[in-house]
């Protein structure tokens, strides 16, 4: 990927160490591969650290547990009512929020490893 993206160019041969054709890599290739599968772990599969995921959302650190250097959970969406969120959420998961403080508030309870609050909205003063 990065030799295509340093040349720009979207094909690439692939030899083996006799320099024998192997086949072609398209970047249509790579992103089938990626795109295809969505893996709501893949953050602590990959081991992301804080810093990639802040600077992947453009986002700002609001509070940060130094202690925490991984994120072990699943990646969730928290629309949904504070009662239904304990059969879907497990400690260690990563929830994306709104600005509903009831909700925040039980994801704390939950125990989650990180909450990413959409819309430029402030965190729960409770």
């Amino acid at each position: 990927w990065n030799i295509m993206k340093d040349r720009n160019i979207k094909t690439l041969p692939v030899a083996d160490e006799n320099e024998h054709l192997l086949g072609v890599l398209a970047i249509s290739n790579l992103t089938s591969c990626y795109m295809d599968i969505w893996d709501n772990r893949i953050l602590a599969k990959s081991s992301t650290s804080l810093e990639n995921i802040i600077d992947t959302l453009s986002a700002k650190e609001i509070y940060v547990d130094t202690a925490r250097k991984n994120f072990p959970g699943k990646i969730v969406v928290t629309a949904m009512q504070p009662d239904s969120m304990k059969d879907h959420i497990e400690e260690g998961d990563i929830a994306i929020v709104g600005d509903r403080e009831e909700v925040q508030n039980a994801l704390l309870d939950l125990k989650i490893s990180l909450m990413i609050i959409t819309g430029s909205h402030a965190p729960s003063t409770a």
